[in-house]
C-alpha cells in the first residue's frame, strides 16, 4: 500500500518548512554554535593529547583516570550544577557572563571540557603516541623546542586526527539542542531546536490517536515535519560529501598506523 513514487509531486512542504523555521537565520545560529566551539575543541584536544603522549609529569596517570571518570558521568546529572557555575563564574572579580552567550560552549571546549571532548583527547593521545620517539629526539638535538616540535612534526603526522575530531565535534555541537536551549535561551535558535519546537507544537495540536486527515493543517503535518528534518541535516550532508574523501583516507591511515604499531 506504500506509494514510492508520489502521484502529485510538490514542494509545498519544503516551502512551508523553510518559512516556518526561518531557515537562514537558524542556519547562521547553527554555524555559530557549532563552528567556534569545534575550533576550540580541536586546538585544546590536540595540546592536551600531545602533553599526555609526549611528556612525563607527576600524577599523569591519575589525571587521565580522572578525565575518563568524569566523562563516564551522565550529562543529565550535571545540568543544574553546571548552569549555576556558568551563571556565577567569576575570575579575579570579572564576571565571565557565560549564560546566554556562545561562550558557554567555546570556553569549556578551550579548557578541555567540551561536548564528549575526552574522546577527542584520547584520539590525539593515540596518534601522538605512535610518532617514533627518534623523530622528537632528533628535533631536540637540532635545537627544536616543544612547541616547534609540535608544529613541525606532531601536527603534520597527525592530520587525520584533526579531520576526524573536527568532523565529529562539529556534528555533535550541531545536533546538541538540550544544552543549547539551557545555556542560550532564546539568544540562539539552531535548526535542531527549530525541529524540536515543530514536533512539540505538532504533538500538542494533534494528540496521538486523535489525528485525522481533515484536522491536519497545511503547515503542522507529518509531511512538513519530514521536510524540516531533511532541511536541518542538509548542511551536515554537504560537509560529509565535501570531506568524504579525506575522511575515508584519514580512517585508513589511522587503522594502518595502529596495525603497524601492533605488528
Amino acid at each position: 500500500s506504500i506509494a514510492w513514487i508520489p502521484r502529485n509531486p510538490t514542494l509545498d512542504n519544503f516551502i512551508n518548512g523553510f518559512v516556518w523555521m526561518k531557515f537562514f537565520d537558524s542556519l547562521w545560529d547553527s554555524l555559530q554554535v557549532s563552528l567556534f566551539p569545534t575550533l576550540a575543541t580541536v586546538v585544546s584536544s590536540a595540546l592536551i593529547g600531545y602533553g599526555f603522549a609526549r611528556f612525563h609529569f607527576p600524577f599523569k596517570k591519575l589525571l587521565m583516570g580522572i578525565m575518563i571518570a568524569l566523562f563516564l558521568i551522565p550529562t543529565v546529572l550535571t545540568y543544574i550544577p553546571t548552569t549555576v557555575l556558568y551563571r556565577d563564574l567569576k575570575i579575579f572579580g570579572i564576571d565571565l557572563q557565560l549564560m546566554n552567550s556562545i561562550r558557554a560552549f567555546w570556553v569549556p571546549a578551550l579548557f578541555g571540557n567540551g561536548i564528549r571532548q575526552t574522546i577527542f583527547i584520547l584520539i590525539f593521545y593515540q596518534f601522538f603516541k605512535m610518532i617514533p620517539q627518534e623523530l622528537t629526539e632528533a628535533a631536540q638535538v637540532d635545537g627544536s623546542g616543544p612547541l616547534r616540535t609540535f608544529f613541525t612534526i606532531a601536527i603534520p603526522m597527525s592530520l587525520p586526527a584533526f579531520l576526524i575530531t573536527g568532523l565529529y565535534s562539529f556534528v555533535w555541537y550541531w545536533n546538541e539542542s538540550t544544552l543549547a536551549r539551557l545555556y542560550f535561551g532564546s539568544v540562539y535558535t539552531t535548526l535542531p531546536m527549530r525541529l524540536e519546537g515543530f514536533i512539540a507544537m505538532y504533538r500538542s495540536m494533534y494528540a496521538q490517536g486523535q489525528i485525522t486527515l481533515d484536522s491536519v493543517s497545511s503547515i503542522y503535518n507529518i509531511g512538513v515535519q519530514y521536510a524540516i528534518t531533511l532541511l536541518s541535516i542538509l548542511p551536515l550532508l554537504a560537509i560529509y560529501l565535501i570531506a568524504q574523501k579525506w575522511f575515508v583516507r584519514s580512517e585508513e591511515r589511522r587503522v594502518g598506523k595502529e596495525c603497524r604499531s601492533r605488528w
